[in-house]
């Protein structure tokens, strides 16, 4: 009776809030918005306390409807964001509450990592705000932090095909998908260039990449090989970012590059040179290095015929 009771205050709230909301012809929005995540938390709260444990999460899960399609409508009729945040907020916090019931563990991480990906493409293709949906991207935060308890796990000296694997992988693939999909929305639609958060997302989903792979081939080969492999995979990339954005003039790309780079670099001079066996040492160095004066002077003679190519030499006119 007391919950039925709450469902019908919390009606009668949501309902004339909206009506305000969309009535209001300027933009003083604020009492109306703090009513709606004060009656949003006040219901969350009163469901998680009241409502019987088999029944919890299917009624979190209707409300999280009601609150999350009434944010992509006030938006679509008003075009004021400000309500969107608010309502999606709510709707939010009833998501991660109904998932934290029903998973525990590397699960709910996989989850809240699906349900932050999805939240952010739904938005996007609903009301069509490239940064709108950007910005709902950071909820991803908080799969991220948890996600440092698998990076160490020690079920990865057992092998690497285990729920911490899926972890990272499912964070990795949801970054990477959203950086690009972002970036290449932005320089279609927008100014030509990728925004922050593109950046940021593609770099997060990168270091996801490195961090799994490192993990991966510890748990199956030896500590020198798999560092060893680890190190020239890193390298490769680091190369072939810094001569594309060195050759096509992209700042941002060369300096990742770069960085990675000066990042394997240090890690052996400063840690592997101490750590590896002999025969380690002379292989790792040997293969860094030719990669390293080898891509050296390939990128100096293309950088070369690249000049040549822009500003050609008046003489031979």
């Amino acid at each position: 009776t007391l919950l039925l009771f709450e469902y019908a205050f919390a009606t009668i709230f949501f309902l004339s809030n909206m009506i305000g909301i969309l009535k209001s012809k300027n933009n003083k929005l604020l009492p109306d918005l703090l009513t709606a995540a004060g009656n949003g938390l006040f219901l969350l709260i009163w469901i998680m306390n009241v409502a019987s444990d088999e029944w919890k999460s299917l009624i979190i899960v209707v409300w999280m409807m009601i609150f999350m399609v009434s944010a992509f409508l006030i938006t679509k009729i008003t075009q004021k964001t400000a309500p969107f945040y608010i309502y999606a907020g709510v709707g939010i916090m009833m998501l991660v509450a109904a998932t934290s019931l029903e998973l525990k563990g590397a699960a709910l991480v996989m989850a809240y990592t699906i349900e932050g990906g999805l939240l952010s493409l739904i938005t996007y293709f609903v009301i069509r705000k490239t940064q709108l949906a950007e910005q709902l991207s950071w909820l991803l935060i908080y799969p991220i932090i948890l996600s440092f308890r698998s990076m160490t796990s020690s079920v990865w000296r057992t092998g690497f095909l285990h729920e911490d694997f899926f972890v990272l992988f499912v964070l990795m693939i949801t970054l990477f998908g959203l950086g690009l999909f972002f970036g290449i929305n932005t320089k279609q639609t927008e100014d030509k260039k990728m925004s922050s958060t593109s950046l940021i997302l593609l770099v997060g989903g990168s270091f996801y990449f490195y961090i799994t792979l490192w993990l991966s081939l510890h748990s199956i080969l030896s500590d020198d090989v798999a560092v060893m492999i680890s190190l020239i995979i890193y390298t490769i990339i680091g190369l072939i970012c810094y001569f594309n954005g060195l050759l096509n003039n992209k700042k941002v790309i060369q300096v990742y590059g770069g960085i990675l780079i000066g990042f394997v670099v240090s890690r052996v001079l400063l840690v592997d040179i101490w750590q590896m066996e002999m025969a380690g040492k002379i292989v790792t160095f040997f293969l860094l290095g030719a990669l390293l004066v080898s891509t050296t002077f390939l990128g100096k003679k293309r950088q070369a015929e690249h000049n040549i190519i822009k500003n050609p030499d008046p003489n031979n006119q």
